[in-house]
């Protein structure tokens, strides 16, 4: 990868993480316990689960 191949990629991470650093900050505004669901939910869609599989009745 050349020079200019890494620096769109930095910038590219610095820009995800800025939005995930968003994300943090409101989930700990809203409540305390909505960064513990967020991370469930990211992680349940990384993994390739429904979020909301088994809460309906």
């Amino acid at each position: 990868m050349d020079e200019m191949g890494l620096l769109e990629k930095a910038r590219q991470l610095a820009v995800r993480e800025r939005q995930v650093r968003g994300l943090y900050v409101a989930a700990e505004a809203l409540c305390p316990g909505a960064l513990l669901a967020l991370a469930l939910v990211l992680l349940l869609g990384w993994a390739g689960q429904p979020a909301w599989q088994g809460l309906a009745p």
